[in-house]
């Protein structure tokens, strides 16, 4: 037997057991080398293979506005006038962008804009137009004046009960206003009792108006984008300065025409319908009688007929409205005009003590329009009385006719109506024709004015005096040019010619012939240019 040391001495081992756990240690070391080269390969792929810091994956965010700037940045402009404004949104980027600009104006009532950047100076004064770009803004700083009187003359208004006012828009569309103002209708900021004025002055806020009406106590314009505004003696308020005509309850309205009388006012709007607000104590608003005023304008929706011999026929829709006439008296009464298949048809209603509505003999009151048979083309009411102007250009009055006042000659009764219509052969081709309270006026195509009633303190305007006198027919004014367009007040009228120059004649106590003195005037006198 072979022995051997201790030390010489070594375990034996299986072998299969051996090989199997190095194969476990070489698989692992070649799983674990496999493992470095990928993430050293992710690592140089991230740094594009020249071993700089990885930046991580790009993100590619939208550019965003960074400013917006408008042009012109500031601007001066006129009462009316009109100028485009842009504006540019600047990215991040550098880019630049003109569209999806959202416009606002810091105070409308100076000056608004529109969707596209166009402004419009609409009063004396300053604002902000800003321009919008997600969510952010630039603005603009303009400044609004009223322009000077343009020298010329557009279109004359006259008002009044006892104290009158008379008012006017010269060429640019400003209006001036002068007479008495005690209860604010110069439109001038005061409304003091004893306040007037003997020259055309200036109406506050300088805004641009396309037509205006005096009424007994107040008056009211519309501007060219055919928004109201009214200022003076209104029911049981006072406005010395223009105010805004509320909307109706309906909605919101563009005004064509408006109207002011006493205490109240009609309007039409550009979709023909007729809408009335004030007072309403004889139904002169033709909307629902047990109310005695109505604050917000009002649509006059319907009318009846009053056939002659037949019974009451209606309601009808009232549409389609061409005119409408208020009356600036005592027991007021309104008439309009409206398109009936193609002719012109006239309805009226409010205060009818004299017959003056036109539908048969004298009543307290007619609630709702009453239409007439008449082809009509215009129509002018006022103190108990209407007058209205046929297709041929023929007139016939009716109503109170004492003191010469329906100018057709002796009438032997105290109120004078006829059933159908009788236009009068006077030989005069009506354009227009005025009622004041105890005279009217009216315009020959050619341009003449004739007036008749009464005629104490020089309302016929012929230059002959009539104390305690009536004109029973028409008596031609002394023109000093043919006249483009006439207005009559309570005891004075006004006119103006072609060529923008306004005359003036009768009643003056209150300095309403604008003649910078209180002379009456018994023939056309010249209005002075405004006080500015």
């Amino acid at each position: 037997m072979h022995w051997q040391q201790p030390s010489q001495m070594r375990p034996a081992v299986p072998r299969t057991r051996q090989g199997t756990h190095r194969e476990k240690i070489e698989e692992s070391v070649a799983r674990a080398s496999t493992w470095l080269f990928a993430v050293v390969g992710i690592f140089m792929a991230a740094c594009d293979g020249n071993g700089e810091s990885p930046t991580g994956p790009t993100i590619h965010e939208p550019p965003r506005v960074v400013a917006v700037t408008v042009q012109p940045v500031t601007a001066r402009m006129a009462v009316g006038e009109t100028r485009q404004f842009s504006a540019t949104a600047t990215f991040s980027d550098g880019s630049t962008q003109s569209s999806g600009i959202t416009w606002t104006s810091g105070d409308e009532s100076v000056a608004r804009v529109s969707a596209s950047g166009l402004v419009t100076g609409v009063s004396d004064g300053s604002a902000n137009v800003q321009a919008t770009a997600s969510g952010l803004s630039g603005s603009a700083s303009v400044t609004v004046e009223t322009p000077p009187f343009s020298g010329a003359w557009a279109m004359i208004t006259a008002g009044g009960l006892g104290a009158a006012h008379t008012c006017a828009l010269d060429t640019n569309g400003r209006a001036f206003c002068w007479g008495t103002g005690g209860v604010g209708q110069l439109g001038d900021g005061v409304k003091d009792a004893f306040h007037r004025s003997l020259l055309p002055a200036p109406v506050a806020g300088g805004r641009q108006y396309t037509s205006i009406s005096a009424g007994a106590k107040h008056t009211c314009a519309l501007t060219p984008a055919g928004e109201a505004y009214c200022w003076g003696g209104l029911p049981g308020d006072i406005a010395e300065v223009p105010t805004r005509v509320p909307d109706p309850s309906s909605g919101s309205v563009t005004w064509s025409s408006i109207q002011a009388g006493l205490f109240y006012t009609c309007g039409i709007t550009t979709t023909e319908h007729l809408y009335c607000w004030g007072q309403n104590n004889v139904s002169q608003l033709g909307i629902d009688p047990a109310q005695a005023r109505i604050d917000v304008p009002t649509r006059v929706s319907q009318w009846f007929g009053y056939p002659s011999g037949s019974a009451l026929q209606g309601p009808f829709p009232l549409e389609r409205v061409k005119s409408v006439a208020v009356s600036k008296d005592n027991d007021p009464h309104t008439c309009a005009t409206f398109d009936d298949g193609g002719t012109r048809r006239l309805a009226c209603w409010g205060g009818n003590d004299r017959a003056q509505t036109a539908i048969g003999g004298p009543s307290a009151s007619v609630d709702y329009p009453a239409h007439t048979t008449w082809d009509v083309e215009a129509v002018s009411v006022g103190l108990g009385t209407t007058c209205v102007i046929g297709d041929a250009s023929d007139r016939f009055c009716l109503g109170w006719a004492t003191g010469g006042r329906l100018g057709i000659g002796d009438v032997p009764l105290d109120v004078f109506f006829l059933p159908t219509w009788q236009g009068l052969n006077d030989g005069i081709q009506w354009e227009s024709i005025e009622i004041g309270m105890f005279h009217a006026c009216g315009l020959s195509t050619a341009g003449q004015a004739y007036c008749w009633g009464e005629g104490s303190d020089g309302e016929i305007g012929d230059g002959v005096s009539r104390p305690g006198k009536f004109v029973k027919v028409p008596a031609p004014v002394a023109n000093p040019a043919p006249f483009a367009g006439l207005s009559v007040g309570r005891k004075h009228t006004c006119a103006v010619t072609g060529d923008g120059r306004a005359y003036c004649w009768g009643h003056n106590s209150s300095g309403e012939l604008g003649t910078a003195d209180t002379s009456d005037a018994l023939a056309p006198r010249l209005v002075k240019n405004p006080g500015l």
